[in-house]
């Protein structure tokens, strides 16, 4: 896993969405590669996979720009 990511922030965000059709929520589980989702249906595992995905990428160009920002610091 990734230092600059806090997986389990995600996943308690991810907890929080319900399916569109269904109205359940899915079971979310931090894994050594990042997420493994239990939906009810493939659409809802789709979205949640996405969800993730830009949560990810957001919080690892934070720490980037972070990091930047600190060793160019005159």
């Amino acid at each position: 896993m990734n230092d600059s990511v806090d997986n389990y922030a995600i996943k308690q965000a991810l907890e929080n969405e319900v399916c569109p059709v269904h109205q359940k929520q899915a079971a979310i589980e931090v894994t050594t590669t990042g997420f493994q989702f239990s939906s009810c249906c493939a659409e809802f595992n789709k979205e949640l996979t996405s969800k993730a995905t830009k949560m990810t990428t957001d919080q690892i160009t934070a720490s980037i720009n972070n990091i930047f920002k600190k060793g160019f610091k005159f």
